[in-house]
């Protein structure tokens, strides 16, 4: 799995500019993270998948990024980082039609190892395209710092799409990639701050609160076939030009 350390890598260069003309690795404004860490994902998934290469390689399997899903029975939309879905009918736009996954690993800044790009060479060149029947959806979020305030927003956010993505179909798997920083000194973006302590046991926290949502989910519909998941990543990062590296 190169997931992780791809996404490691790609965000210790600094690339995202604030108006007093710093560079920063992440900054709470950005998507960057989380289109990195999506497309990673995705990386892997084709790597480890030779059924799912042989249906992108045919065509029967496109990817979306912020495609909308709506829960037909509370009419909740949200928007999904990434879906993985059978084509839709529509002619897809200018845009769709040229985004794939080797444009995307350029657009987004991803870096890769030398064996990584050869490896993504080889790889079928999943395109992006209007979206049919979704067959997998995954939300990315970040928490940097302020985990006790953060909490319940992240748990309302990964819980409201987990419902709206089985709400919008039963058969899809419902993922989510969590990014958590356990890094000792925090630079923050927003306010040039002094250093901020992020104490680890944050971390354990995020994991317990995370650990309910598939229980929940399958309590509400007694459906075996929702399935979901949802992985956390530590990610020590300042996030100024320090260099980061991950823990699972």
């Amino acid at each position: 799995m190169d997931g992780p350390e791809i996404l490691a890598r790609s965000m210790t260069a600094t690339r995202i500019p604030d108006r007093f003309g710093n560079r920063w690795q992440y900054h709470p404004r950005s998507d960057r993270h989380s289109k990195i860490a999506c497309w990673a994902a995705f990386y892997d998934l084709l790597n480890t998948s030779a059924l799912l290469r042989t249906h992108v390689a045919d065509g029967k399997v496109i990817f979306g990024v912020n495609h909308t899903m709506q829960d037909f029975e509370t009419r909740r939309k949200k928007d999904l980082d990434l879906v993985i879905a059978r084509p839709g009918t529509e002619e897809p736009d200018a845009v769709t039609r040229a985004r794939t996954l080797r444009s995307l690993a350029f657009h987004y800044g991803v870096v890769l190892t030398d064996a990584q790009a050869d490896r993504l060479d080889e790889l079928p060149n999943a395109r992006g395209g209007p979206v049919g029947s979704v067959l997998v959806a995954l939300e990315a979020k970040a928490c940097m710092t302020k985990f006790a305030s953060s909490r319940p927003r992240l748990y309302d956010e990964l819980n409201s799409s987990h419902l709206t993505i089985h709400g919008a179909s039963a058969q899809a798997a419902a993922a989510a990639l969590v990014m958590v920083n356990v890094s000792p000194e925090f630079v923050s973006p927003d306010r040039d701050s002094p250093t901020i302590r992020a104490p680890r046991r944050g971390v354990r926290q995020h994991r317990r609160r995370h650990g309910v949502l598939p229980e929940r989910r399958q309590r509400h519909h007694g459906c075996p076939r929702c399935s979901s998941a949802a992985p956390i990543g530590r990610l020590p990062l300042r996030p100024d030009d320090s260099p980061s590296w991950p823990h699972l």
